[in-house]
């Protein structure tokens, strides 16, 4: 399953995703790498330990073994049962073009 999932990185963590596109996924735990050649395999909350091994080959096996049920192979859209948090071309939620927050009054032109 784990071939069928999007890799990507953030702050120095390998993650994997259902989803190719922002926002990710955050359902898969992630592997960091720690000091000595170990790695940490944290899940769900950046903050919960799910182990530590002695090799990537480990860290991802410990990976594959926490996987929540349900897991969808990697598609474009949007993470599992989740409402659009934007919409397509948008940057952030109620907006009506790209980097502008409201209409420009009128008389005006957007920038």
């Amino acid at each position: 399953m784990l071939r069928q999932l999007f890799p990507y990185t953030s702050h120095w963590n390998v993650k994997l995703s259902s989803t190719t596109a922002f926002p990710y996924e955050g359902a898969v735990p992630a592997v960091m790498q720690l000091p000595g050649g170990r790695f940490r395999v944290m899940g769900g909350d950046p903050f919960r330990v799910i182990g530590e091994r002695g090799s990537a080959e480990e860290a991802v096996a410990l990976v594959a073994a926490h996987l929540p049920p349900g897991l969808r192979m990697a598609t474009t859209g949007l993470p599992m049962g989740d409402e659009p948090m934007v919409k397509p071309g948008m940057t952030k939620p109620g907006m009506t073009k790209p980097g502008i927050a409201d209409p420009p009054p009128a008389g005006r032109r957007a920038l």
